[in-house]
């Protein structure tokens, strides 16, 4: 069995990169994200998620999750 293809791990993923890793719909991607049971970051308007973070929810362990930095001004 080969392992879904996925992005580089050195950028944020978005939903259908998600997706396509963990084999479900990108609207199944949106309702757990929604809930917090996915972790996620909104830039903008659109969500984006570590990598890392994504193969810890695929592992069933509760992820690192990034600190969020200010924006400077």
């Amino acid at each position: 069995m080969t392992e879904p293809s996925t992005p580089p791990a050195d950028r944020l993923w978005n939903v259908e990169e998600v997706a396509r890793f963990l084999g479900v719909s990108t609207s199944w991607v949106y309702q757990h994200a929604a809930s917090s049971d996915l972790p996620y970051r909104r830039i903008g308007g659109l969500l984006r998620f570590f990598p890392a973070e994504v193969h810890a929810y695929a592992r069933g362990q509760q992820p690192e999750v990034a600190p969020v930095l200010p924006m400077r001004r």
